[in-house]
């Protein structure tokens, strides 16, 4: 497809005709028709002109041509094209050789709709929405176009039928013979009506809008007719005329081709109003006077001049004058290369050429002066002052012209310059500058001072002390009272050779025109703007006027161009606008006194009034013309991309370029196309020049481009593109191909972590069990020399010494236990705080002094920075096993002769604790891996150091717990410190975390050792035989002792005899003793019996698991057997006391001790409050003065039961009262009155209470009332 802009290629012409004009388009095969002979016009449904030539067809859309050939499949034809004719939904094109096409539009090619071989076709036409008549040399054939049926040749006597046309339910036909009419009879055979003209070889004939009809003959002229009466019209003094086309415009003007005399407009009565016919002399005029085709469009007559291509005629009422020198004309101005313009007080213009001067005086009559005596040079400035009008020349200097006396002299004898380009006038001065010398003031023909600025080219007057100039070397000010001269500095812009300068007061703005084009200057901002866009399309700039705001007129290199100001958009007029002049020059410029602009150049002069210059009204069509992908056209036979809804393309289709065609047939030919390729572009792009956009490397997804064409005057394309767009993503990209990567990275992550696993659970394995060969020889020692004692006791030597031994080392076990067994809950994450205030100070000497003998036996030295003394919250016994374990490995890690430095930094809210060695160190790779159970550094195994790898991450947890942090600093072969940070308060302890100011034993140790009359059953459950063999000694002096060895024959004693109380161990076989706990306080007939736990496991979780099970004691292994003895005596008096508040009601029981009036007081209150179902623990607490772990504490030694479960026994045994005394009542309002929101909720609990619902309970004593 060959892409032209045609206003630029195509010579343009203008030919007045009264007020009107008609531009003349010349267009040949050279321009992109597939043959010079047209043989007929039409226009499509999308708006592109469509030429039927000798070759072809050839489509036109204004600016771009695109051929396509007609042929046969299986034989060759005739390419030529004879008939277009464009139906109601299709464009169809006739061949003489018997074949007609049809336009497929979707995919932009042309197929063969139907043919008759051996037939010669002339004419075609639609005759219905669904048949069409095809003219021959004998006759005519109906073609159906729904079902493809082709009819018998009908009307063969008529002969050579050149034209059909359908009016009403009649058809016309022109003939050899006359113009007949035929209408369709009922039974669908065509008749023959009338036929006018019988004698006459008709060539053509149209029907007006009056139904009259116009007949153009072979030879014979032209004829109307109205009916039957036919009239001769005669529009020339010619009779033998031959009319071979004839075409009625928008206007109803007929457009008439005279063979051989060219074209001639007739208006309509058959009057000629206009004529166009060839002159060989004029390069205006039509390019022949034979005439294939006439077609009319909207104002624009297009013709197919004989084998020369097209002349188009668009008809344009002009507002620009055109002022060039015509050769052949005495009136008319005597150059095109026009220097100057100025127009006098008299209104007569003067026009400064490149030889001398002219002017036009107010009847359009042309003087030139040219003749006078140095006048004979270009005149470059002319201007008016005291009366006479003086003329700035290139030579001869500032020259004074005596119209009178039409003689021509200096204007003074003192000015020196010989080359003045600019003069200007202000209050009765005179400036006067040029390009050899300075600028010169004066008044009259005397010099008043003069500014040595550059080599002028234009002054302008900024206001009436400040004179403006423009010099090639830049911008100057000329203060004209201060009568100094400024440059003006635009900083990082070279602002040089100015040819034109126009301040805006309004704005208080410098336009400045120049070789680069045009620039705007901020007085206030001192801010230069280069107008890039603008520049690119006009060049340089000549010349600046302005009229109204915001709008600026410029004459430039490229043309004439309006400039909006406030838009940032500007418009060229150019030939179609009736603007000739192609190209402008500096200093020719005015405005004259009916408010028209002047603008003058090298090749002509053009004046227009700005508010009479009609906007652009045609808009442009637009579709994608060419598209292409990876730099290779898509397939010819795929679908256009104008009729598809969206285009799917592969993942490598990627690089897309869409070529965009601009249908507009009138008007200007300037454009601005904006697209957007939404999903890609951040922004609309926009060119005025470029009609093809190219996207490299599309990612896959989706996109939608969308693009749209505004005209000169900024009206949007009657159609814009919105075209989605998917690029498919590969394969490997889909979300299948995701889904399987995501199985195999699952895969190999559960491989790498199941093979890490097995090499970490190796590797723990190898630790732990290392771990327990190291317990194991950790705990033989001190075993050992406890059964080396206890053989000395039994030989009766060395008794004290044996006795301390054993102590000691017990004591030494029991901590060396209690810390795995804390390990032990630190995995489980059951280790748990007890905080108290201590002083930090005190804890790290003692265990400081405690080992001195392992820091003598290595000779190592400690150094302690410790203030005097630090309180702090935390749990003693856990950070005194923190601070151990640090200063024990210090030690063990230490050289012989070593050192250890402890140090303490208290800050406002932190306190740091420093422990310093200079042993072995820890590897750089592995002391990120020091808090890991079992770990133990590489160094550490080489150098043979026992250890177990749990004392760090217990100290960690420890340190955890208290809200602190750990950590370590070494450098192997230099030595470690590590830092415990701790916060100072209390305030980040959980409350749990807070101990208690009295301990259990203390508050045993304060109980009432009253004695319980008679002996009672203890059942003991142990299975160590020595401990319960021991157990039992020492208690069968008060009690009657019962033992069991296992949980399940403890259980079977339990209910066998039911004891007073119970003394189990935790860990039995078969079962453990929270269960039979659990067990004993849920049935009916045993919860009564108090149960004391015995366990090794020491923790605050261990105690209150075994207390959420009902146990009422907890002791600790090893215990005092006094403790013990102690605790069951309590127990049992307490057990006393609760059978005592059962078998009474609360207003008869009488305060015996302190824990009766205490439990008195609290069953008050809850009495009190006993309606009021929001009552809770934390009102109970505040009314007795305890807090709530205080609270059950002394109502679980009392009564056995949690302050929860004594509020929900006595509300039960209220509602129970209530229902028996009350048999009527309601049970809602039961349960209202005893606490309870929810009935449902109240019925429950009673059940659960009473083995009966309330109603159930209800009915039974209302019965025995």
């Amino acid at each position: 497809m060959k892409c032209l802009t045609l206003y630029l290629l195509l010579t343009l012409v203008w030919v007045a005709h009264g007020q009107s004009q008609y531009g003349i388009n010349k267009i040949t095969v050279s321009d992109g028709l597939s043959n010079g002979r047209i043989n007929d016009i039409e226009k499509d449904s999308l708006g592109y002109m469509w030429f039927a030539t000798a070759n072809g067809l050839t489509r036109y859309s204004g600016s771009s041509f695109k051929k396509y050939e007609l042929t046969f499949k299986d034989r060759a034809s005739d390419p030529g094209i004879f008939k277009l004719t464009q139906t109601q939904d299709k464009l169809l094109a006739m061949q003489h050789a018997g074949a007609v096409f049809q336009y497929d539009y979707a995919y932009d090619r042309w197929e063969l709709l139907f043919e008759i071989p051996d037939e010669i076709f002339i004419s075609l036409a639609e005759i219905d929405d669904q048949k069409l008549m095809i003219g021959t040399i004998s006759g005519f054939f109906i073609y159906d176009l729904q079902n493809g049926n082709i009819s018998q040749r009908q009307f063969e006597e008529i002969r050579y039928i050149r034209k059909i046309k359908r009016v009403g339910m009649s058809v016309y036909l022109s003939s050899s013979k006359g113009v007949h009419k035929l209408i369709l009879k009922p039974s669908n055979e065509w008749e023959l009506e009338r036929t006018l003209l019988a004698q006459s070889d008709i060539l053509d004939f149209e029907i007006d809008i009056h139904q009259t009809i116009w007949i153009g003959t072979e030879n014979e002229g032209l004829y109307r007719s109205n009916g039957s009466n036919v009239v001769k019209v005669k529009f020339i003094d010619n009779d033998l005329l031959s009319i071979r086309d004839i075409e009625i415009d928008d206007q109803g003007s007929l457009l008439i081709a005279v063979d051989r005399l060219g074209l001639y407009v007739l208006d309509a009565f058959g009057k000629k109003t206009t004529s166009f016919s060839h002159n060989p002399d004029d390069n205006f005029s039509i390019s022949q006077n034979s005439i294939n085709t006439i077609c009319s469009e909207k104002g624009i007559i297009w013709l197919g001049v004989g084998e020369l291509g097209l002349n188009v005629l668009r008809r344009v009422r002009s507002n620009f004058e055109n002022i060039v020198h015509r050769r052949y004309s005495k009136n008319t101005i005597s150059n095109n290369l026009i220097r100057s313009i100025y127009q006098d007080d008299a209104g007569l213009l003067w026009f400064g050429t490149e030889s001398g001067l002219n002017m036009r005086d107010l009847d359009g009559n042309w003087y030139s002066f040219e003749n006078l005596a140095m006048l004979n040079t270009p005149v470059l400035s002319i201007t008016q002052y005291e009366r006479k009008l003086l003329l700035g020349t290139y030579g001869y200097g500032l020259l004074s012209l005596d119209l009178e006396k039409r003689t021509v002299g200096l204007f003074s004898d003192s000015l020196p310059l010989k080359r003045i380009y600019a003069t200007h006038q202000q209050d009765g001065f005179l400036w006067v500058g040029g390009i050899d010398g300075p600028v010169y003031q004066m008044k009259g023909d005397s010099i008043v001072a003069s500014y040595a600025t550059g080599q002028v080219k234009t002054f302008i007057e900024k206001n009436e002390s400040e004179l403006l100039v423009g010099c090639v070397e830049g911008v100057y000010s000329i203060d004209i009272k201060k009568r100094t001269v400024e440059e003006y500095d635009f900083g990082d812009y070279q602002i040089s050779n100015i040819y034109s300068l126009h301040f805006d007061a309004n704005e208080n703005h410098l336009w400045i025109g120049n070789d680069n084009g045009l620039s705007q200057f901020d007085f206030r901002s001192k801010h230069i703007n280069i107008l890039d866009d603008f520049n690119n399309a006009a060049g340089a700039t000549y010349s600046i006027l302005q009229l109204t705001e915001n709008e600026l007129w410029v004459a430039a290199e490229e043309g004439l161009f309006k400039y909006s100001v406030g838009a940032n958009r500007y418009r060229k007029y150019a030939a179609e606008d009736g603007q000739n002049i192609e190209k402008f020059g500096w200093g020719a410029r005015t405005i004259l006194r009916d408010k028209r602009l002047a603008f003058g150049g090298p090749k002509g002069a053009m004046l227009f009034d700005p508010g009479k210059i009609q906007s652009d009204t045609d808009t442009y069509n637009i579709y994608i013309s060419n598209f292409e992908v990876n730099g290779a056209s898509t397939d010819p036979a795929s679908k256009s991309l104008n009729y598809s809804e969206s285009l799917y393309l592969d993942h490598n289709e990627n690089t897309l370029l869409f070529e965009f065609d601009f249908v507009k047939l009138g008007g200007s030919a300037e454009f601005q196309l904006d697209w957007f390729l939404d999903g890609y572009d951040r922004e609309v792009q926009s060119s005025n020049k470029q009609k093809a956009v190219v996207y490299r490397d599309l990612r896959p997804g989706k996109y939608i481009l969308n693009a749209a064409v505004f005209n000169s005057d900024g009206l949007i394309s009657n159609d814009q593109i919105k075209l989605p767009i998917e690029i498919k993503k590969p394969f490997w990209m889909q979300w299948w191909a995701f889904a399987i990567y995501v199985l195999i990275l699952a895969l190999v992550i559960y491989m790498y972590i199941t093979m890490n696993r097995e090499r970490q659970n190796k590797k723990f394995s190898d630790e732990k069990i290392k771990f327990f060969v190291d317990v194991a020889h950790d705990i033989r020692t001190p075993v050992s020399l406890i059964r080396l004692a206890s053989d000395q006791l039994l030989e009766k030597q060395n008794i004290e010494e044996s006795v301390n031994i054993i102590k000691r080392y017990t004591s030494n076990l029991n901590e060396y236990v209690t810390e795995l067994l804390d390990f032990q809950k630190s995995e489980r994450k059951k280790l748990r705080i007890l905080a108290s205030e201590f002083d930090l100070v005190h804890l790290l000497n003692s265990i400081v002094n405690d080992f001195y003998p392992m820091l003598d036996q290595k000779s190592i030295l400690v150094k302690q920075d410790f203030p005097k003394r630090l309180m702090i919250w935390g749990d003693q016994v856990q950070l005194g096993r923190v601070f151990t374990n640090l200063i024990s490995n210090a030690i063990k890690y230490n050289h012989e002769g070593g050192s250890i430095k402890l140090e303490i930094k208290a800050m406002d809210d932190l306190i740091q604790v420093m422990v310093k060695d200079t042993g072995l160190g820890i590897p750089k790779s592995q002391i990120d891996q020091i808090f890991m159970r079992f770990h133990r550094a590489d160094n550490a195994l080489e150098n043979n150091v026992r250890g177990t790898g749990i004392g760090l991450i217990l100290s960690k947890r420890i340190v955890e717990l208290h809200k602190g942090a750990i950590s370590c600093q070494s450098e192997e072969k230099v030595g470690s410190t590590f830092k415990v940070e701790l916060l100072t308060g209390r305030d980040h302890f959980d409350p749990s975390d807070i101990k208690a100011t009295e301990s259990t034993a203390s508050a045993i140790n304060r109980l009432t050792e009253s004695n319980v009359k008679g002996k009672k059953s203890v059942l003991l459950i142990e299975d160590n035989e020595d401990l319960l063999a021991f157990l039992k000694r020492s208690l069968s002096h008060d009690y009657f002792i019962m033992t069991a060895t296992d949980g399940k024959e403890g259980l079977y004693k339990l209910f066998e005899n039911l004891p007073h109380l119970i003394v189990s161990d935790v860990m039995l076989p078969s079962m453990n003793g929270k269960e039979i706990c659990h067990i004993v306080k849920n049935d009916k007939k045993t919860s009564h019996i108090p149960v004391i736990l015995l366990t090794a496991l020491s923790g605050m979780d261990d105690k209150i698991a075994g207390m959420e099970v009902g146990a009422d004691m907890y002791l600790e292994k090893p215990f005092d057997v006094e403790v013990v003895k102690l605790a069951i005596k309590n127990l049992l008096k307490r057990s006393s006391i609760d059978q005592q508040i059962k078998a009474k009601s609360p207003n008869e029981r009488k305060i015996q001790n302190p824990d009766e009036s205490f439990l008195s007081n609290v069953i008050d209150i809850i009495n009190e409050n006993l309606m009021q179902h929001d009552f809770s623990i934390d009102q109970l607490c505040d009314k007795v003065g305890l807090s709530r772990s205080n609270l059950f504490r002394k109502m679980k030694s009392i009564t056995g039961s949690s302050p929860s479960d004594l509020i929900q026994e006595i509300k039960m045994n209220k509602a129970k009262e209530l229902l028996a005394n009350e048999p009527h009542a309601r049970i809602e309002d039961v349960a209202y009155r005893t606490g309870f929101n929810d009935p449902r909720y109240f019925s429950t609990l009673f059940k659960k209470h009473f083995k009966k619902t309330p109603s159930e309970f209800q009915a039974m004593h209302s019965s025995e009332g």
